[in-house]
């Protein structure tokens, strides 16, 4: 059987329409053959027949038109993926947000507001979620549209295991939301929310815990003053001082001691 020069090799089988009105007919004859002294031989086209093959290459409506469905389909998958990559980091569903990561959703795609999945989580004190988004590559610097990255939600909130992981990714210090927000300020609304907590009557149980949230106050502190390069030696001390608490009098003046060293704590 002859070649019929039609190329179908990437047509469909389903009765593609094809658009006569663009086809282009490519047709690629051999070498003009040339004679001693240089000079080009005639070639008979008309008297002799020849084994020329040639192609007719026509666009066609269906096919382009598939194509575009399924660009567009595509499309579709990958933001209905990334939304819902957003909402199950906003609802601290670890199971969904790590099957959807793994099936290619993008943990930096945002909403409107550009809010991605880690100020979702960020702002809702996540912390294994956040812990998860950052290591499938998301970003801690991005910022939403009032300037929050998620480090300042997580500092809105209070929330210092976020914060701390966040330090440790590499978060821009040195970049403050509209209201200022940094982790300075966290650790003196965390410290002064830890003294007019009420004394439990001497429970040493409710103590520990106390001074639990003091040494994770302390830890931030040290990370945050090490990032902006300055000296953490005092707070070093502090932690070390925290292991011998015993008493809610013994926390109290501590934490006493923090507030009033970091109203004069300078940081470039």
């Amino acid at each position: 059987m002859t070649d019929s020069g039609v190329d179908t090799s990437n047509e469909s089988s389903d009765n593609p329409i094809f658009d006569l009105s663009h086809c282009v007919i490519e047709f690629n004859p051999p070498a003009i053959p040339i004679n001693q002294a240089g000079q080009p031989m005639p070639v008979d086209y008309l008297n002799e027949s020849h084994d020329y093959i040639g192609k007719i290459k026509c666009s066609t409506k269906a096919r382009h038109y598939r194509l575009d469905k399924y660009a567009r389909y595509g499309s579709s998958i990958i933001a209905s993926r990334n939304k819902r990559l957003r909402f199950a980091a906003s609802m601290n569903n670890i199971e969904l947000v790590e099957e959807l990561l793994m099936a290619g959703a993008d943990p930096n795609s945002a909403d409107e507001h550009k809010r991605s999945a880690l100020h979702f989580a960020a702002c809702r004190g996540y912390v294994d979620v956040v812990k998860l988004l950052l290591r499938h590559g998301a970003n801690p610097n991005n910022k939403d549209t009032l300037g929050n990255t998620p480090l300042h939600l997580a500092a809105c909130i209070n929330h210092i295991p976020v914060v701390i992981e966040l330090l440790d990714a590499g978060t821009d210090v040195s970049s403050n939301d509209r209201n200022g927000h940094n982790p300075i300020q966290l650790a003196q609304s965390k410290l002064k929310l830890i003294k007019m907590r009420p004394s439990g009557a001497g429970n040493f149980e409710e103590t520990k815990v106390l001074i639990g949230e003091i040494c994770l106050v302390v830890e931030m502190m040290v990370k945050y003053m090490k990032i902006q390069k300055a000296d953490a030696g005092d707070l070093e001390c502090v932690r070390q001082r925290l292991d011998k608490l015993s008493t809610r009098e013994q926390v109290d003046s501590e934490v006493q001691n923090l507030l009033d060293s970091l109203e004069t704590l300078q940081l470039r």
